[in-house]
Formats: structure tokens, sequence, C-alpha cells
């Protein structure tokens, strides 16, 4: 790739600072007729030319032979997969990056923000559905105006009020009124933190998941303190790592509604990498392609916790895929998110009812392989899996939980070809204009 784009930089940076093909050619000591078929990538360049030439254009050598943004071109063509009905050819993105490399790069900040501000649309969209303090807020203001309404409406539709009962009702209507001032300047409160803060935290869940992302997920501490009790032979490994999540929480995590949430979170964490060791664990996932159900086996734990363990494999010296996860209860409710940059994760439920994720409700204890077409074109992915939270026992219904881990197609290419599933995230925000499962009108599209 990098052979066939070095001429066409090359040319564009001659002509950028205003020199002829004859003068970069005589500079560098090759005919102009070679310069010529290096410029149209008709020839290979490195070696001492491709090092003469950057030097003489006053770039390094690498900004010829890679570009400025060796990254570049496979985004260009995941953005040409993302978007078919444009009609942009994959395999012209490298002679756009070579020759227009500004352009490119533009291009490809935009297809980011596209997708930044539709994960923005879908958090906005969650919060003003579900978002608890809203929605007390509003119910209370729709009270106060109920009332004055009702108390201003005797006032002018009752003829001869008495003047000690209409005192009562104006004093009613002003005492309602300074209700609604309140309440008004507390959202209005609400809304300016809300606009300033991106970590706002309306409920204990999100205190928590606001949590696992600044820590990306990932709690090396745990990883090592695990290894550690498991060479020791720990016999009250629970009770060791118990005392140093609370230490934890005490010197580095606020109190507040969201930390027994943490502390749970934590203490699974732990137990998944004490059953499964990072390293040992990242071998045999690699060993088996990732495969959840034979690392079940061969670790002897549920499906649910190995797709936990993928959810945090990747790390910088440990070449895994970027897997999401989502687990929720029968009632659709996130209890645990990991979301993608192109796979949004809606916070408070309400996704997309075409995920395989909810067919595992429907087939317990099986796990369900899934490939899926989001709404922004990604293709992704899936595999679900539903078991019982606790044990089950007899005489009570089993708290079941669906797990889906998902991965980018490109990052598993060895599966076998399956059907592809069109889904979104959710039905306020996805685009699809035809789907049958709609039960929400599109904000967007």
């Amino acid at each position: 790739m990098a052979a066939s784009l070095a001429g066409s930089r090359i040319r564009e940076a001659r002509i950028r600072i205003g020199m002829t093909q004859v003068a970069l050619a005589q500079a560098v000591g090759i005919s102009p007729s070679y310069l010529n078929l290096i410029e149209h990538n008709r020839r290979g360049i490195g070696g001492a030319t491709l090092n003469a030439i950057a030097e003489t254009l006053g770039l390094r050598p690498a900004d010829l032979s890679e570009g400025r943004a060796p990254g570049l071109v496979p985004d260009l063509k995941a953005a040409a997969a993302e978007h078919p009905e444009a009609g942009a050819d994959p395999q012209t993105a490298e002679a756009l990056a070579g020759r227009f490399e500004d352009w490119a790069q533009l291009l490809v900040t935009l297809k980011t923000r596209d997708r930044d501000q539709r994960g923005v649309i879908a958090a906005l969209s969650d919060r003003l559905t579900h978002d608890p303090f809203l929605s007390d807020t509003v119910h209370a203001m729709l009270s106060n105006i109920t009332a004055i309404r009702s108390a201003a409406g005797i006032m002018t539709q009752v003829a001869n009020i008495d003047p000690a009962q209409g005192r009562r009702f104006l004093e009613s209507m002003h005492a309602e009124s300074e209700r609604l001032s309140e309440a008004a300047q507390a959202l209005a409160d609400y809304l300016g933190a809300a606009a300033a803060r991106t970590d706002l935290a309306a409920t204990a869940e999100e205190t928590r998941d606001q949590y696992l992302a600044r820590n990306a997920y990932v709690f090396h501490w745990l990883d090592e303190a695990a290894e550690d009790a498991a060479a020791r032979s720990d016999t009250d490994f629970t009770g060791t790592m118990e005392s140093a999540i609370d230490a934890h929480l005490a010197t580095d995590v606020p109190g507040g509604s969201g930390q027994h949430l943490i502390r749970a979170h934590l203490l699974a964490y732990a137990a998944d990498a004490r059953a499964m060791p990072l390293h040992r664990f990242a071998e045999a996932a690699s060993a088996h392609r990732f495969d959840p159900t034979t690392l079940a086996q061969a670790f002897g734990v549920d499906i649910p916790a190995v797709f936990r363990r993928l959810s945090v494999l990747r790390r910088p010296k440990i070449d895994a895929p970027d897997f999401g996860l989502i687990v929720v209860s029968a009632s659709g409710y996130p209890l645990l998110r990991r979301p993608l940059a192109d796979f949004a994760l809606p916070r408070h439920g309400n996704a997309c009812p075409l995920w395989p994720l909810f067919q595992g409700f429907a087939r317990p204890g099986q796990p369900i392989l899934e490939r899926i077409r989001h709404d922004n074109g990604a293709t992704f992915v899936t595999c679900t899996h539903a078991a019982p939270r606790t044990p089950p026992r007899f005489g009570q219904s089993a708290d079941i939980a669906a797990s889906m881990l998902i991965a980018g197609e490109r990052d598993l290419p060895d599966l076998p070809p399956m059907p592809l599933r069109e889904v979104g995230t959710a039905c306020r925000i996805c685009t699809r204009q035809d789907c049958t499962a709609r039960v929400e009108r599109p904000l967007i599209g």
C-alpha cells in the first residue's frame, strides 16, 4: 500500500512548494522521466532515493511512504462500507488519500463527528425518557400548573364569591406559583449543570458506568491481586479482595448511591480474574479463536463469565478484538454495559428489539451466534447467552439475565458465513424507515 501511494504524495508535496518536476529530479540525481513514473505510481521507491526526495521537499521519509496519517485508508474504506448508498468505491480510497490527504482527513473527521453526535443523541434521548429527576420535576411542575389553573378557573367563573374564600384561593395560587418557580429553577439548574458536565450521573447505575468508563473497564491491580492470591493459595480469597476493594473505594471513589454497584462489579471482576488469570486466559483465547463456549469448558466457568473476561481482554500488550458487552434483566433493563465506538448501548433500556440479545430469553442456556448490521452501516458479530443469575429454586421463577458479546466483523474473520440481521440502537434514533419492529417515531433520519 505504501509504495502505491508514495508517488502521489511526492507529486502533491512538490506542487505545494512550487517546485518543478525537472528541478526535483536534478536535486536528487535522477532523470525527470523516472521521477514522472514514480509520481504516477508506476515505479516503486525506497532507500536512498526516497530519503533524498524527502529531504529536498522538507519532509520525513515516512511522510511519503506512509503518509501523515497511516490509518487514513482503512478509515476511508470503513466510511464507504458504512454508507453504501453513496456509491463510493473503497478501492479508490488509496488514490484519494495519496493525492488529497487533507481532504481525505476531513472526510474521516466528519465521519467520526457524525458517529459521536449519534452517540450524544442516543444518550440524551435515553436520559429524557428515563431520567428520574427530569420525570419527577416535570410531574411536580404539571401538578403546580394544574392547581393554579383550577383555582384561577374558580375565581373567574364563580360570581359573588365569598371574600374570605377568595383570599384562600389567592393564597393557594400564590403558594403553588412559588412551588412552580422553585421547580422550574431546579430544572434549569440541573439542565445547566448537565450541559457543563459530561459526567453528571442521575442514578446509581450511571455513577457505576462512568466509573467503569474512566478506568476503561480494566483494573490491573485486581488482575495482579487475583494472580498473587492464587499463587499463594489464599484460602480466604473473597475476604482478601473485599478488604482491598473497600480500601480502594474509601480512597479513590467518592461516596454516593452508586458505590455498592461499583463494589459488586469489582468483586465479580476479581472472581473472574482468579478463575481466568489474565495471561493464561489471553493465550487460550487466541488459541481457541476467542470462542466463548470452548473457553468456558477450558476454565470450568459459565459462558457469561467468559463474556465479561473477553470484554476486558484487550490491553496494550495483548492483541485481542475490541469486545463490547451488554447484560440485561428479563425486563430489558441493562445490568452491565461495555459499549463499542460504533455500537451505542442504551443506558436505561428501550434497546432495539431486533438485537439477538432478546432472543436469548426464548432459548435460555443455548449460545446464539449472529451476524448483524447496524443502521450506521457497521457490521458486527454477536454471541448471546441467557441463564439464571442465581440458582433456581422450587416454586420460584428463575431470575434470568441475557448477555450479548459484540465484536466488529473484521476482528473475527474466521467465522463461517451467516445470514445478516438488520438492527439499530433504539427506535427513537434509528434511521431505518421500513422496520416492522418500530414502536416509536425517530428523532433523526
